[in-house]
């Protein structure tokens, strides 16, 4: 019985190790004042990276890694992070919730995650308020705002 277990737990082993490194993800900070993007820090993170959940309202920044030719890797559609949405119960309404937005004093720290690997840029894009509700809205509604070299990792 021991040796069937031992047999069974170096094929388990060996399988493990065949599989490769286990999946990781990038957590990138960064800093935004008057307009300029700088990372704050890059570190590595031993876990897959998290499914994206589908919000009820798309965000309307979109963040792009890039390889070194400038060529896309990732995307993922976020939140404005220098606005702040707060909810409160209606005090004329009992019962009812109002929300506010707010902008962020700056300086405005926020943290995207992405796909470790062969990315060299992470590029900031807002999109053009006409298009906000659109799911999937053209290249060209896109501005950029800005990117961050990833230079080094914790």
């Amino acid at each position: 019985m021991r040796q069937i277990l031992f047999l069974l737990s170096l094929c388990l082993f060996s399988a493990a190790a065949a599989a490769g490194p286990a999946p990781s993800h990038l957590l990138i900070q960064v800093s935004l004042e008057k307009g300029s993007f700088t990372l704050v820090r890059v570190t590595e993170v031993a876990q897959p990276l998290p499914k994206q959940r589908t919000p009820s309202e798309p965000g309307t920044w979109k963040a792009a890694l890039l390889d070194e030719k400038g060529r896309p890797l990732y995307s993922v559609r976020m939140n404005d992070p220098t606005e702040l949405r707060g909810e409160f119960e209606d005090p004329t309404q009992p019962g009812r919730i109002q929300a506010v937005h707010t902008r962020q004093p700056e300086p405005v720290h926020f943290t995207v995650r992405v796909p470790a690997g062969a990315g060299r840029r992470l590029v900031f894009y807002a999109l053009d308020a006409e298009r906000v509700r659109e799911p999937e809205p053209k290249e060209a509604d896109w501005k950029t705002l800005g990117d961050v070299r990833l230079t080094g990792k914790e």
